[in-house]
């Protein structure tokens, strides 16, 4: 829940776990965040609830066989082909359901979202430890 609050919000959060990581490290307040955070292979809370999101989608949306994932949650992210009968370019991005009553909505609609914006390299990447790795890294060098 935490995730989806707004910057302002989140921010005594991320100052604090900034001020843990530099004392950790013992690095100077001049000492780059995203250095603090790449150097133990994490994010900041607000790109983390986002990375947790997209892991989410991509199982979704490759949905492996030996992915375990209860058929509700799989059926969460639609692509855009399932749901129109005529071709459109955007067949292959995930449809955007504006108007839902369940309490995932938001989270449907985010995940949605931040998916479509994601790189074609990522999207087709099948594999999830590949996703994640490359995942933690594109999130790592540009804020969504």
């Amino acid at each position: 829940m935490y995730g989806n609050a707004q910057i302002s919000v989140l921010k005594p959060l991320m100052i604090t776990c900034n001020r843990i990581l530099r004392s950790l490290q013992d690095k100077s307040r001049e000492y780059p965040v995203s250095l603090l955070y790449s150097n133990y292979n994490t994010l900041p809370v607000n790109l983390l609830f986002k990375f947790v999101i997209l892991t989410l989608v991509h199982r979704c949306y490759h949905n492996q066989v030996n992915d375990c994932l209860p058929c509700v949650i799989r059926d969460m992210f639609i692509l855009n082909r399932d749901v129109h009968s005529h071709n459109t370019r955007s067949s292959s991005q995930i449809h955007l359901f504006h108007n839902t009553s369940n309490c995932t909505g938001p989270y449907v609609l985010l995940g949605s979202v931040i998916w479509n914006n994601l790189t074609e390299s990522l999207k087709l990447c099948r594999s999830l430890s590949a996703f994640k790795k490359n995942l933690k890294v594109y999130l790592g060098q540009s804020d969504l």
